[in-house]
């Protein structure tokens, strides 16, 4: 069971409604800057993630699809080690990337 974080920013729509409108190089830059971000919190979850043999933290991933990015591991375990079970706490790898770099 994989997990993927989609944060939604109220107001998410019309911005994309608005980016429309925005000259084609204001759209580059601003996706530059949310890939930038992606690698940022990718970086950074790699870091958080324990590691035992190494196949959690290469399912990390981030992607940018129609000005969402979206942040996730595909790990068949991925969600029991970020949320946790019953027999062990979770580790938030994937939530404390995000939330370091949320100011941003």
């Amino acid at each position: 069971m994989s997990i993927e974080v989609e944060l939604r920013v109220e107001g998410s729509e019309e911005f994309a409604q608005k980016m429309e409108q925005v000259n084609v190089y204001m759209q580059r830059n601003i996706r530059r800057k949310l890939q930038d971000l992606g690698s940022d919190i990718h970086a950074t979850a790699r870091k958080l993630c324990p590691v035992r043999t190494g196949r959690l933290r290469d399912s990390i991933y981030t992607k940018l699809e129609d000005w969402i990015l979206k942040v996730g591991a595909g790990a068949p375990y991925a969600v029991f080690v970020e949320l946790g079970t019953r027999h062990m706490r979770g580790f938030y790898f994937i939530t404390e990337a995000v939330q370091l770099h949320l100011p941003r």
